[in-house]
């Protein structure tokens, strides 16, 4: 394999990986919110929205979509750091799509 055909393994794979993981840390989370903090989440359309515009933009909306997502439903001071702790998630989760099918085309020599 050339190298460009190796970055179009790694960014089709973070175009999977990366809404995946957002639309499931959200999707996780709702599901444990009480009803007042439910009632402050964003409606389903809302939701599947920024999981489109995630596979679209990647991380770089992704990240900030988790930190406002905490926000909202917690406040400023926990969700902040939900939110935080979140996106750390996704950015490793994004950095994962891009390392590990590097290495495994390297391992099997292609």
């Amino acid at each position: 394999m050339r190298d460009g055909d190796v970055e179009f393994v790694q960014v089709a794979c973070s175009m999977v990986v990366v809404p995946l993981v957002q639309g499931a840390i959200v999707r996780l989370d709702e599901r444990r919110l009480s009803a007042e903090r439910l009632a402050r989440a964003w409606p389903p359309s809302t939701r599947d929205v920024v999981v489109f515009a995630t596979w679209q933009f990647g991380i770089l909306f992704g990240c900030p979509a988790l930190l406002v997502w905490f926000v909202r439903t917690r406040g400023w001071l926990v969700g902040f750091l939900l939110g935080l702790a979140a996106a750390a998630l996704l950015l490793g989760a994004a950095i994962l799509a891009t390392v590990v099918p590097e290495a495994i085309i390297e391992g099997l020599g292609l």
